[in-house]
């Protein structure tokens, strides 16, 4: 009996995809979502009006998947720590209707790269409608940086080349000025775009991604990704959420010689900047002995220092060796 109403719910989803008229809420907003997708994989029954729902839907999808949590819609009925009739300050939790948008949403765009024999044409849409998002939105709560890692990680698994081709075509500065933003203070955001520096490709990309990966590199270049990031040396030095800042710094100097990442970090050792920032960590320092509170990532910074030398003298030819 049960498994009748389930498999009749499961149905109803399927309907609504088929149905011009049916809303992303509508779907996203359903419960049982991720069992209706988890039973296409398996028997496919109704793949063909999914996948077709999907597609006409991506922006909303990705919008929806991206919409920060609105803490104001789901306030808790608990007050202080311990207190279980409810007095004092209520305790604010996220929205769980949006969570399950959130969820859902992410869920289908997953679904749609994994299984869809025409993802590689819809990468371009569903990463530069990613990005717009990102490029608009405050400061991102894990499960939204986590939503999108999981869009921009199967558009990878998909293609590498198609991917990051994606990203490029949607930059400009102000777009530059977001990423790094959201990169200074998210682990996840920038563990997932440091894929863009030192892609990690299937042998059957890799002929074809040698002579491409110029083209985000060029774009980084043209929209001052290095000077910006720079800039921020100041604030993220006395700022504790700014920890993943000094995280995009090690992946760069640690692909220092690659292909994608190397003209950024040459732009990043040019003289002129290196000398601004290299006296952002000095001065923090010197504050630093004085009020330790007050540069609470200096050791970062000064760990940073360190790997810049170690790059710079690994990259020196002695003289010897230069007249040989």
């Amino acid at each position: 009996m049960l498994s009748n109403l389930f498999g009749s719910s499961l149905d109803g989803i399927g309907k609504l995809c088929s149905s011009s008229s049916t809303t992303v809420e509508e779907i996203i907003a359903r419960e049982d979502l991720s069992s209706y997708i988890q039973s296409q994989r398996k028997n496919g029954k109704g793949m063909v009006p999914l996948l077709e729902f999907i597609e006409h839907s991506i922006p909303e999808l990705v919008k929806a998947a991206l919409q920060p949590v609105c803490e104001e819609e789901c306030v808790g009925s608990v007050g202080k720590e311990g207190d279980a009739d409810g007095h004092g300050p209520k305790k604010k939790t996220p929205g769980k209707k949006q969570v399950l948008f959130n969820e859902n949403a992410t869920e289908l765009i997953t679904f749609y790269l994994d299984v869809s024999q025409e993802s590689e044409v819809f990468i371009r849409r569903i990463v530069a409608a990613a990005l717009l998002v990102l490029g608009i939105a405050a400061p991102l709560t894990p499960l939204v940086a986590q939503c999108f890692r999981r869009i921009i990680l199967g558009a990878f698994d998909v293609s590498s080349v198609t991917t990051t081709e994606a990203i490029a075509a949607v930059l400009d500065e102000e777009m530059v000025l977001a990423i790094i933003r959201h990169m200074s203070t998210s682990f996840i955001i920038s563990d997932t775009l440091a894929f863009l520096f030192e892609p990690n490709l299937p042998t059957t990309e890799i002929a074809s991604f040698q002579p491409r990966p110029l083209i985000f590199t060029e774009a980084c270049i043209r929209l001052r990704f290095a000077q910006h990031l720079a800039s921020h040396m100041a604030a993220a030095l006395r700022t504790v959420s700014c920890q993943p800042y000094f995280n995009v710094w090690k992946e760069l100097i640690n692909h220092g010689c690659s292909q994608a990442a190397g003209p950024i970090v040459d732009e990043l050792l040019k003289y002129d900047l290196l000398s601004v920032y290299f006296m952002d960590i000095l001065l923090g320092c010197e504050e630093a002995r004085k009020n330790p509170s007050a540069v609470p990532l200096a050791a970062q910074g000064v760990e940073l220092y360190h790997d810049i030398i170690a790059l710079v003298r690994t990259s020196l030819i002695p003289p010897d060796v230069r007249e040989m």
